[in-house]
């Protein structure tokens, strides 16, 4: 896995931890890898789609729980963040992104949200690179207003579930 992960993902996670962010990555893809890739990384943190097991620990192809795509990145990020610092000792202030399921984790960013491409960049810049699969940062020395957390929640889950409803009517 190391040769898919991008140096300057390493050097972003870095300079935020430096601020004083506590980071995350947030992925809808199993929780093995993520949990590979967040160590890579140095992420503090990961949350992930956890998959079935039987009793002898084979995997059995079903998701157990919630997939972690779209406003669930959001709401799982909320629950882990609450559990981990407290509701209402964190804020989302930085979020990346590299697909239209990050929206609502993008529209919940305080401070910055980062749209970045995964195949066509130069590596160079962190704008236009793949972080391989970053979520979230966090802050835990700032407070945010917890009346605006909730509404831009609501709006942009809001928006994201008309999505789905009407992805799902197309089909």
């Amino acid at each position: 896995m190391a040769d898919r992960i991008r140096p300057v993902a390493v050097r972003e996670i870095a300079r935020r931890h430096e601020e004083g962010c506590k980071t995350l990555l947030v992925s809808a893809t199993f929780s093995g890898i993520a949990r590979r890739a967040a160590l890579a990384v140095g992420a503090d943190g990961y949350i992930a789609t956890e998959m079935e097991r039987d009793e002898h620990g084979n995997y059995t192809g079903r998701v157990l729980g919630t997939v972690v795509e779209g406003a669930e990145k959001v709401w799982a990020s909320v629950r882990w963040c609450d559990a981990h610092y407290g509701p209402g000792a964190w804020e989302f202030a930085y979020a990346y992104g590299d697909h239209r399921s990050d929206l609502g984790i993008l529209s919940v960013a305080r401070e910055g949200s980062f749209a970045v491409c995964p195949n066509s960049c130069d590596g160079g810049d962190v704008a236009c690179t793949r972080l391989a699969g970053l979520g979230l940062g966090t802050r835990k020395t700032k407070k945010q207003d917890p009346a605006l957390v909730a509404d831009r929640l609501r709006r942009s889950v809001g928006n994201l579930e008309k999505d789905r409803l009407r992805t799902a009517h197309a089909l």
